[in-house]
């Protein structure tokens, strides 16, 4: 304020020196000269009290943002630096959580070998050897299988192609020339085999399979409910099959009670070169397996823990005692037996061809129950005198 005050004093004076008509004297200029340093002096003593004032005020207000600023960073830093441990943590624990919810659960499982091995509790990829009797059961069940023997020549069994979707199924050979390398390029996670060994089964070791994937060796040569509930045991499908066992004998249940009294059935497998293979009560084949599950009887040579019994084309007409005769589509040729015009069974008209050859399995146990239910309700059972 007093500089600008001095400045504008000064401009006056030298407005009454520069402006006065008079010629400038030297008393005049000295005064002048006085006048000006004088304001001079006022300004810069003005000067260093603005900049010390303003540097208290700038001294005074910086401290406190620089603390405050200090302060603050740190808050931040240790704010930020504690969760990151943290995330980091939790980051480090996420990134590990697949590979452990990625790590395949399994379970001992002791096969018909005797050997136990760890399989998959849900498998993802099962290869299954014979169509007929492994095979089928996983199709029945909806398991997820990927390969499956065939019959030669790269076809499935057809019946078992027809009654199930195998579109996504790949075949790994004959079930006695399996194909070791399309079965390890097929990425399975459970191998599921015969517990045989000779030249009708597979023709490599369990051990050269369960180096590609767990291999379990099953004998279907055991009671339908027994092999069917182990396999579902096994692919962790216990459920499907309980609901699949109990719709079958419910309908066992209805038509038991609709049968005619002392019936008898004789099943007829296939001819064979000198002889003919009938089924036994312990064969687990829809054909045989209803008859015996209905209580109705089969003739003494059919009394067997074999699953076949094969009878000499002479003895057909002692052996083959039976009111009805049921045999397999594929068995057609037994019909040319010398003597089969003679059986009481085909005189009586009580001969029935059945296509029970898609499997085993109690879904497919009804859809063949359906087929030959008319048959049994119709039949006479006085056929056969006692």
């Amino acid at each position: 304020m007093t500089c600008q005050f001095g400045a504008e004093w000064m401009h006056m004076v030298a407005r009454s020196v520069t402006g006065s008509p008079l010629r400038v004297t030297a008393r005049r200029l000295l005064v002048a000269l006085v006048a000006f340093a004088l304001v001079v002096v006022a300004c810069g003593d003005d000067d260093d009290e603005a900049t010390s004032a303003s540097g208290s005020a700038s001294s005074s207000s910086s401290a406190p943002a620089e603390e405050s600023s200090a302060s603050a960073s740190a808050s931040a830093s240790a704010s930020a630096s504690e969760p990151s441990e943290d995330a980091s943590a939790s980051a480090s624990a996420s990134a590990s959580a697949p590979a452990d919810e990625g790590a395949v659960a399994t379970v001992p499982f002791t096969d018909d070998l005797g050997r136990t091995v760890e399989v998959p509790v849900e498998p993802q990829r099962i290869v299954a050897f014979n169509e007929f009797s492994h095979a089928e059961p996983l199709l029945a069940l909806g398991a997820p299988l990927v390969g499956m023997t065939d019959q030669g020549g790269g076809e499935f069994n057809p019946p078992t192609a027809a009654a199930y979707d195998v579109s996504g199924v790949t075949s790994v050979g004959g079930f006695s020339e399996l194909n070791v390398e399309v079965i390890t390029e097929l990425e399975p996670d459970l191998i599921l085999a015969y517990a045989h060994t000779g030249e009708w089964y597979h023709n490599v070791d369990v051990e050269v399979l369960q180096e590609i994937a767990p291999t379990v060796a099953l004998n279907e040569n055991k009671t339908r409910d027994d092999f069917h509930r182990a396999v579902a045991e096994l692919v962790g499908y216990t459920d499907e099959f309980e609901a699949q066992r109990e719709a079958y004998l419910a309908r066992i249940d209805e038509l038991k009670p609709q049968l005619p009294e002392d019936l008898s059935v004789l099943v007829i497998a296939s001819p064979w070169e000198g002889g003919i293979s009938i089924h036994s009560i312990s064969n687990p084949n829809p054909t045989s397996a209803i008859p015996n599950d209905l209580g109705i009887a089969m003739p003494p040579v059919a009394q067997s823990d074999d699953i076949y019994v094969d009878v000499s084309p002479e003895l057909i007409l002692e052996e083959f005692q039976a009111d009805v005769i049921l045999y397999e589509a594929r068995g057609e040729a037994v019909v040319e037996t010398p003597l089969w015009e003679e059986l009481p069974a085909v005189q009586a008209g009580q001969v029935y061809s059945v296509d029970t050859a898609a499997g085993t399995s109690y879904l497919h146990s009804l859809a063949v129950l359906d087929e030959i239910e008319e048959f049994l309700l119709e039949a006479d059972p006085t056929v056969v005198s006692e």
